[in-house]
């Protein structure tokens, strides 16, 4: 599967309002995003996905 692609996307946090966004929601919205960034690190290590294939969003 050399040829195959996977297509770039996001994860949204979705909430009712921004007033909802509580120390809690915080909390867990930075783990998510220290998860997968450690995940994203990993991949790359064990070269299964290239940092070209997943650039980093900042």
């Amino acid at each position: 599967m050399v040829d195959c692609q996977i297509p770039l996307t996001e994860m949204w946090l979705v909430l009712p309002s921004r007033q909802l966004i509580s120390p809690a929601i915080r909390l867990i919205r930075d783990e998510l995003k220290s998860t997968i960034n450690q995940l994203r690190s990993r991949l790359i290590e064990h070269e299964l996905v290239s940092e070209h294939e997943w650039p980093l969003d900042d």
